[in-house]
């Protein structure tokens, strides 16, 4: 199946890039935060200082359009070694999966540019392997477009997003968010000036921490601004109800058949008075190109909740994975989430950005996870 994969991507335009094994763990830093000392092989070296055996080839192909691509877009094929420290005592063995994946990157067309990545995927799965797969989809704009049209202020809305993908973490966020603001007198909510809580932070941060005592990978900027950040969290008027708080978490609920669960989300945008019927129409809009395409879209399983299983995905995601038994996998023992994703891939605008610092760069990829009890 991998010269096939290869030589189809050749044939649909792909350019094959290389990407080191050993990689700068300050690059992975900007996406992930502290999480990738958990998700990463971590190296020091004396020469290229802290670096990480590569966790996956989105970020540094990303990164190798940015530095070396002045314009127009690009569109990669890649393929070799990823590596991931084991989450579960069962996954030891299978620290390391091989990968064979494209990204396309610039092309302002993203709906086509997602149904192309995942119609390239989905069918070279159903034509070279000899396993079966179920296929979930998800959309993170519609999770977004939600979040954002919430009348609370701002720092509660990053968090919700920060933990879109921990369903429980994020239904708690709601209820603390709903809860901060019932107990939140009007006197606080009116009479704080954010400029003089600025000024206060930074002086209290700067007398009980002394810049040359900061030790690890934060800078003394990323520490005040988190402590502005906490300390602005009284500031605006917010009003959310538990109805709201109700229907945001029925939207976190809501799977099963595509077309079902978008009438199913659209009922319940109407019911908390939300306009989200652009970001719907463009998820109809790749539906139907998908459909175009041969996909029957009554075998994808849609999941309102389902963002990946990376967090710089933004958009539309999915996945591939076998079946949680398979003979001969796992000595006949019940497989892992990680060990039986097949494919997957998704939307990811926000990364390519922050890495083009180009505000209007929009990126999608996919990837095939080679293991021998699955694939081949």
């Amino acid at each position: 199946m991998q010269n096939s994969f290869v030589d189809l991507a050749y044939s649909k335009g792909f350019e094959r890039v290389e990407v080191d094994t050993f990689l700068p763990v300050s690059l992975f830093l900007r996406l992930y935060g502290e999480d990738i000392r958990q998700m990463a092989f971590m190296l020091s070296d004396p020469v290229m200082g802290e670096v990480c055996l590569r966790p996956d080839f989105t970020a540094p192909v990303a990164y190798m359009h940015a530095t070396g691509r002045t314009s127009g877009a690009g569109r990669y094929l890649y393929s070799g070694d990823v590596f991931h420290r084991p989450q579960r005592d069962d996954e030891w063995k299978h620290t390391r999966t091989y990968q064979y994946g494209v990204e396309i990157i610039g092309c302002q067309d993203s709906i086509s540019t997602d149904a192309e990545i995942f119609i390239f995927l989905h069918n070279t799965l159903s034509k070279y392997s000899n396993k079966p797969f179920n296929t979930k989809i998800g959309d993170r704009a519609i999770a977004t477009c939600w979040i954002d049209s919430l009348n609370i202020h701002s720092h509660w809305k990053m968090r919700l997003h920060r933990h879109f993908c921990n369903q429980e973490r994020f239904n708690k966020i709601l209820n603390d968010c709903l809860c901060f603001i019932r107990n939140q007198s009007c006197e606080v909510r009116g009479g704080c000036d954010t400029d003089n809580i600025r000024r206060v932070t930074c002086e209290t941060v700067k007398r009980f921490l002394p810049e040359q005592k900061i030790f690890g990978v934060r800078s003394y900027d990323d520490i005040i601004n988190r402590s502005v950040e906490l300390n602005l969290l009284s500031l605006e008027p917010a009003s959310l109800s538990e109805e709201i708080v109700q229907l945001t978490c029925k939207m976190m609920q809501v799977c099963g058949k595509v077309e079902q669960s978008l009438a199913e989300l659209r009922e319940l945008a109407r019911d908390a008075c939300l306009d989200m019927e652009t970001v719907f129409s463009d998820f109809e809009k790749r539906l139907e190109l998908l459909a175009s395409s041969g996909i029957c879209l009554d075998k994808l399983y849609f999941d309102a909740s389902f963002g990946g299983h990376l967090e710089y995905y933004d958009g539309f995601v999915f996945e591939m994975t076998a079946p949680e038994h398979i003979e001969g996998a796992y000595e006949g023992c019940s497989m892992s989430a990680a060990f039986r994703r097949m494919a997957g891939g998704g939307r990811y605008n926000r990364m390519a950005q922050s890495l083009c610092d180009d505000g209007s760069v929009r990126a999608a990829g996919g990837a095939l996870n080679v293991f021998d009890e699955v694939i081949r």
